[in-house]
């Protein structure tokens, strides 16, 4: 079977320099797993082994990038693959826990300039096996009064019904604007079975819901905005997809917030 791991990292202010990729396609060497460089931020990719492809993939510092790795041997890649990210690059999360670990998402690529709140779930009660259920509990994740939960979940279910959140790739967007929401707020939801969405382009595996203010201000109206454009991408939702550290898949999310208000 299959093993694959992933290392989630920014690039450092001198860039994608020749001598770094030429390294870490002599260390890549050393496996037989295949190790495919991804920049998040470009959406654009390729294998490590083409080092001059790699310098054409517009990298630029702050940008947010992966290595995705496969193979019998990932797991052993990962860990002399990280301890070289982390010395030449700015580390967010990688699959095999670390030294190198960050506790925090602090750096400036991956903050935002307004108050925001976050929720990373994995959903693994199937008590709750169907749409509604799930709108439901994504209208309780940020502890509103039952009142306003309540009034959340109608404000959920009466989008739905105008038309599936539903994106692709097994991928939902559930979104809601109101005066019950103080605080623009994300819950990122990995489901551990899939749930029927009620579309005809099939069920889903991640649920992000969104919960805005009636009158959010400018910045966050640019921030969502290009989320939602993001997730119409198929190599970025790949790459959500694929990410299952709970930090990295944050910073991905953070990091297309920002990105357009830098």
């Amino acid at each position: 079977m299959k093993i694959r791991c992933q290392i989630t990292f920014l690039i450092g202010d001198d860039g994608l320099v020749l001598w770094k990729l030429n390294r870490l396609k002599v260390l890549v060497s050393y496996f037989r797993s295949v190790v495919t460089f991804r920049n998040i931020t470009a959406r654009s990719g390729c294998s490590t082994d083409r080092v001059l492809e790699m310098m054409s993939l517009r990298g630029k510092p702050n940008q947010l990038c992966q290595l995705w790795i496969d193979g019998l041997d990932a797991e052993l890649a990962c860990m002399v693959l990280t301890d070289f990210i982390s010395e030449h690059f700015y580390m967010v999360e990688a699959s095999q826990r670390s030294r190198h670990q960050l506790s925090e998402l602090r750096h400036p690529a991956l903050t935002l300039p307004f108050d925001f709140d976050y929720r990373y779930i994995f959903y693994a009660d199937m008590e709750t096996r169907d749409k509604g259920g799930l709108l439901a509990y994504l209208s309780r994740v940020f502890q509103f009064s039952d009142r306003k939960a309540m009034a959340i979940f109608r404000a959920l279910d009466e989008r739905e019904a105008i038309s599936s959140t539903y994106i692709h790739h097994g991928i939902a967007f559930p979104h809601v604007m109101s005066h019950l929401v103080e605080i623009p707020s994300l819950a990122v939801v990995r489901l551990s079975h899939p749930v029927d969405w009620q579309s005809v382009r099939g069920a889903v595996d991640l649920v992000i819901a969104l919960f805005l203010p009636a009158s959010p201000d400018m910045d966050m109206i640019r921030a969502v905005t290009w989320l939602s454009r993001s997730l119409l991408d198929d190599s970025f939702c790949q790459a959500l997809l694929r990410t299952k550290e709970a930090g990295a898949l944050q910073a991905i999310l953070y990091h297309t917030l920002a990105s357009e208000l830098s």
